[in-house]
């Protein structure tokens, strides 16, 4: 099917602060610092496939569209959309012909690098549809597969290239790397680039029973060197949680949760989390260009928000998830971390809280300073309940065995979208929930005022319009709502 294309030069609105335009079945995403919006538009006798790149100001900076002959809108189904391998790769389905598909790609200023037509659904993403570990990097994604035996269980991973940008995704093994058979309990693709590839492995019994790091050659897939999170004669397990590697040394840093023997025995299938209503402990690794071990931290804070106290025989236990680290001087970072409560001995995981943490790593010790101000989650009505039928905030484990995941893997449906601090430094949020009766999707402002916590809601629509919020600036953040009706997009900027 032949297509056209164009490119606007000159944006239709200069210094937007809103933007209302009509696009049906209209959705975006956020990339690369712009908003790209998505849908169709129908005239006499075309349906075109129109996107639109807009700057954190909402002045347009490219457009393009694709003829898709004399079919309507509504003879597909919802677009999808994902940024794999760095392109923006779009999904059209009709739904009378739900096994084929149409691909849209083009790269990040929206030049049109293919259309495939008529392609089976089945093979969009299928390297990866199946895989519960997978990390891309620009044309290369890794894999890690498991093979089990009547000799146990083994972990491949693997990495593979895409063949070409103008074809579906077709790719060509690069090579394998078989992780030893020994009691691999959990293994994590934490970071790649050109030439390193990072995993956290866990390994339960035997000789190399522990926690690691294991650093590989990202072209030849030999390993470089493991180092052990744990010391050798230390039987807490270290549980990897997040990490910040500096591209111009070559340095890392990784950071987790440590759990004492009694408190967390994922060999024994047996946790107890003791004392984890009190205080976290945390692990301050710091890895060089050779993957040695420079420094070797760990530090134990104390909870100093106020946690209401239950009004039944229930135990909460709490657990610090940090989402991202940034390095704000030579050894100075500042992190943001998410807490979970669980309740008794269940594996299910409640969002609390979010809090910001800055720390200086020295050689023999860290220097740790959190937020005093915090709310409860669990204060702001209908946020998170406890309805089976309610993912909003959890993560439920099958067993124990799934409990590395839980530290670094996202929940289903986030609580917390968006986090920051607002002008005199105290923390904020944009907090999101679904209604699982109505299907309406709920953003809320939260703040800290005088008088306590305060939450306004910014936008609410149904989840099947996919309003959307973002964030812009510190200060700012920008909404993205449809209107079935009238069949138009609105983008709106706010002082957040």
């Amino acid at each position: 099917m032949k297509f056209i294309k164009y490119i606007i030069l000159i944006p239709f609105i200069v210094n937007a602060q809103s933007i209302n335009k009509n696009l049906i079945k209209a959705k975006s995403l956020f990339f690369r610092d712009n908003i790209y919006v998505y849908g169709f538009n129908k005239t006499k006798n075309e349906l075109i496939f129109k996107f639109f790149k807009f700057n954190k100001q909402l002045n347009l900076s490219d457009s393009n569209f694709v003829s898709l002959g004399d079919d309507d809108a509504e003879d597909f189904l919802d677009i999808s959309a994902d940024t794999i391998h760095g392109y923006l790769n779009f999904y059209l389905q009709k739904s009378d012909s739900k096994n084929l598909a149409t691909l849209i790609r083009s790269n990040d200023s929206l030049r049109l690098i293919c259309k495939a037509e008529n392609f089976e659904a089945g093979k969009i993403n299928s390297l990866t549809a199946f895989e519960n570990e997978i990390y891309t990097f620009k044309n290369a994604t890794y894999t890690i597969r498991a093979s089990e035996d009547s000799t146990g269980k083994q972990f491949f991973l693997s990495k593979y290239e895409i063949t070409s940008d103008k074809k579906p995704f077709e790719y060509k093994p690069v090579w394998q790397y078989p992780l030893e058979k020994k009691n691999i309990n959990a293994t994590h693709i934490f970071y790649a680039n050109e030439d390193v590839l990072f995993i956290y492995v866990n390994i339960l019994s035997g000789e190399k029973q522990g926690q690691w790091v294991l650093k590989l050659n990202a072209k030849t897939g030999k390993l470089i060197k493991g180092l052990r999170l744990n010391e050798k004669s230390d039987n807490r397990t270290f549980v990897y949680n997040a990490f910040y590697y500096d591209q111009k040394n070559k340095h890392m840093l990784v950071t987790g949760n440590i759990y004492s023997d009694d408190q967390l025995d994922i060999e024994e299938n047996n946790f107890t989390f003791k004392n984890q209503d009190k205080k976290n402990t945390f692990f301050f690794m710091g890895i060089d260009s050779l993957c040695e071990n420079i420094t070797r931290n760990e530090k134990t804070v104390p909870f100093v928000f106020a946690i209401n106290k239950p009004v039944t025989k229930e135990i909460a236990q709490y657990h610090v998830k940090i989402k991202e680290i940034k390095k704000t001087g030579e050894n100075e970072y500042r992190a943001y971390a998410a807490l979970y409560k669980n309740l008794n001995k269940d594996l299910l995981f409640i969002y609390e809280t979010g809090f910001f943490m800055n720390f200086t790593v020295n050689e023999m010790d860290v220097e740790f300073y959190s937020d005093k101000i915090y709310f409860n989650c669990s204060s702001l009505k209908c946020f998170v309940n406890f309805d089976t039928k309610d993912i909003n905030g959890k993560i439920e484990l099958k067993s124990i065995l799934e409990f590395d995941k839980f530290l670094y893997k996202k929940p289903i449906s986030d609580v917390e979208l968006l986090f920051g601090k607002d002008d005199l430094k105290n923390p904020k949020w944009v907090l999101t929930k679904t209604d699982i009766n109505s299907s309406i999707k709920s953003f809320y402002e939260v703040k800290i005022g005088p008088k306590g916590t305060v939450h306004k809601l910014i936008l609410e629509n149904s989840k099947y319009q996919y309003p959307k919020v973002y964030k812009a600036e510190d200060d700012k953040i920008i909404l993205f709502n449809t209107n079935t009706e009238s069949s138009n997009f609105s983008l709106s900027v706010k002082i957040w």
